[in-house]
């Protein structure tokens, strides 16, 4: 039976986001580092939110901790907002004495997945907008452009080269079928949703993203930062390895990394290494699972996964500069190379009556 506050996250189409929840764990962690209690922690913080979600959410943590439940207890009630990493680092936090510590350790996780999800979408603004005005050129000039000049060509009643006859009939196809493709792109984007929502669906699409050429290295190297870091931080707030792997899987973003992690974390509780489990995979790139070894057999796994995942984000960070770079002058060629064979071949049979002096 469901709670009423879980009712009330599953309806709510707000969600915290990443950036807020951050803040809340760091002022959380410095109103516990000055002493005061966490109820009178929560409900200062609870009182003082702007975002209506997470006040609420809060003040019902809090009213739930007056009753006696642990903090831990209290947030799994509210799971569309604190993930399983989340309860699970709380949850040793408040067992060993350290929760302002813990909460800082999730501030800082929550705040550098912000950044890096920040710089991937700045990168691929750019380019995303050059598309969008590719696009919109490409329907203006066949939907309004093209079939004033087929209505001259028309009149003039002369024969058209064979280029000039192909835009004109795709300009005519545009113009007269434009309703049935717009539905159609509706209908395919709805199933493309709904097949993305699907276990297999979602699996095998994961899979290709990791297979795609450049961008799939990229997105790899991406999954790595993001999960070598969540890694550390719950190997360093004293997480037990199997209950981390599973929720590190969790927090991939990829299916096929996370059943990975799941598979690993059987294994490694069955008694195999986790380097060992996780080359098996032929996932991750070798280096670093070879320093995930490294860090197992010297018992540094944490400092470890984080010089991976400090490494793995610049090299991020130069991988999206670069092809930042490369795919603007792209983009802009591709624009100019369409336009430019569109304006030839329509313009062309234009030219050949001027100087005739048909006009």
């Amino acid at each position: 039976m469901e709670s009423v506050s879980q009712v009330l996250d599953r309806a709510i189409i707000q969600r915290v986001s990443r950036r807020t929840l951050a803040s809340s764990c760091r002022e959380l962690s410095v109103l516990l580092d000055v002493g005061i209690p966490l109820l009178r922690a929560l409900q200062l913080l609870s009182a003082r939110l702007t975002n209506p979600v997470m006040a609420r959410v809060l003040s019902e943590v809090a009213g739930s901790i007056e009753k006696g439940n642990t903090l831990a207890a209290a947030l799994s009630n509210h799971p569309r907002i604190f993930s399983g990493l989340f309860i699970s680092v709380v949850r040793v936090g408040e067992v060993s004495g350290n929760l302002n510590e813990a909460l800082r350790r999730l501030a800082d996780l929550l705040e550098r997945d912000v950044s890096i999800r920040r710089r991937i979408a700045f990168a691929m603004l750019y380019p995303a907008v050059v598309l969008t005005a590719c696009v919109a050129v490409v329907l203006v000039i066949l939907g309004v452009v093209i079939p004033q000049f087929a209505r001259i060509y028309s009149e003039q009643n002369i024969s058209l080269p064979r280029s000039t006859r192909a835009i004109i009939g795709a300009s005519e196809f545009l113009s007269g079928n434009w309703f049935s493709m717009l539905l159609a792109v509706i209908v395919l984007g709805a199933l493309f949703y709904f097949y993305r929502r699907l276990p297999t669906g979602r699996r095998r699409l994961d899979r290709i993203k990791l297979g795609l050429p450049v961008f799939g290295s990229v997105y790899l190297k991406v999954i790595v930062v993001r999960v070598t870091r969540t890694f550390a931080t719950m190997v360093r707030s004293g997480v037990p390895l199997v209950t981390s792997l599973r929720v590190v899987g969790q927090t991939a973003g990829n299916k096929v990394v996370d059943e990975m992690f799941q598979e690993t974390s059987g294994a490694v509780e069955r008694g195999e290494t986790l380097a060992g489990s996780l080359a098996a995979h032929k996932i991750l790139p070798a280096l670093v699972v070879e320093m995930i070894a490294v860090g197992e057999s010297a018992g540094s796994l944490d400092t470890v996964l984080d010089r991976v995942a400090r490494a793995y984000e610049e090299e991020v960070n130069l991988l999206l500069e670069a092809l930042t770079a490369l795919l603007e002058p792209a983009l802009i060629l591709v624009l100019g190379v369409v336009c430019l064979v569109l304006a030839v071949g329509v313009l062309y049979p234009y030219w050949n009556l001027a100087g005739a002096g048909a006009f």
